[in-house]
C-alpha cells in the first residue's frame, strides 16, 4: 500500500531537533516497485484532508450538562472541530449554492428570448439529428464490413504479381496464391 500524504508529512515534520536545529532533513528511500517520478509525486501531493470523529454520546453529553451550564455546553460543541468542518462545509455549499442559482437566473434570461414551441421544436431536432447520425455509423460500419468481404472474395480469383490498388489509393501486388 502506498504511503499516504499525511503520513509522509507527519514523519517529515519531526526530522530536526526542537529548539536545536533550524530545519531538519527527510531522505526518502523508494522501493524496487517505485520509479523516482513515483516518489516525486508522493512528495508533490497535498495532505490528506483532516475530518473530525467527534461524536458525542448521550453519557458524555449528561456527564457535561450535569457539570457545566448549558450555554457552556453549547460554546463548547460550537468551538469543536466537527462544528468547524461542519460550517466549513456549509459554508462551500451555500457558495456552490449561490453559482448555481446565478447560472440558473443566467440561462432563464437567455431562453425567455425563445417561445416553448421553437425550443420544443428545436429539441426535438436535435434528437433526430442524434439518430440520423447513430444510423449514419452503423451504415459506414455495415459498407466496410461489406467492402472487406468483396475484397476477400475476389482475392480469390486473383493470380499471384497481379497488380492492385488499396482503397486508400496505395499500389500494391498480390503476394499469394488463391487458396
Amino acid at each position: 500500500e502506498p504511503l499516504a500524504a499525511s503520513a509522509l508529512l507527519q514523519m517529515a515534520g519531526r526530522a530536526g531537533r526542537r529548539g536545536i536545529d533550524e530545519r531538519g532533513n527527510v531522505l526518502l528511500c523508494r522501493s524496487a516497485w517505485e520509479s523516482a517520478p513515483d516518489a516525486a509525486r508522493l512528495l508533490a501531493r497535498p495532505a490528506d484532508p483532516i475530518e473530525s470523529n467527534f461524536c458525542l454520546g448521550y453519557g458524555s453529553a449528561l456527564k457535561l450538562r450535569r457539570r457545566r451550564p448549558l450555554s457552556e455546553c453549547e460554546s463548547l460543541i460550537a468551538r469543536s472541530f466537527g462544528a468547524y468542518t461542519a460550517r466549513a462545509k456549509t459554508e462551500t455549499a451555500v457558495a456552490q449554492l449561490g453559482g448555481v442559482e446565478e447560472e440558473r437566473r443566467r440561462l432563464r434570461a437567455l431562453l425567455a428570448r425563445f417561445d416553448r414551441s421553437s425550443v420544443a421544436s428545436y429539441a426535438k431536432l436535435q434528437g433526430r439529428l442524434e439518430a440520423e447520425q447513430r444510423s449514419l455509423s452503423f451504415l459506414r460500419a455495415q459498407e466496410a464490413e461489406a467492402e472487406a468481404e468483396m475484397v476477400e472474395t475476389l482475392l480469390g480469383f486473383v493470380n499471384r504479381g497481379t497488380p492492385a490498388r488499396t482503397s486508400d489509393g496505395a499500389a500494391a501486388i498480390v503476394a499469394d496464391d488463391p487458396p
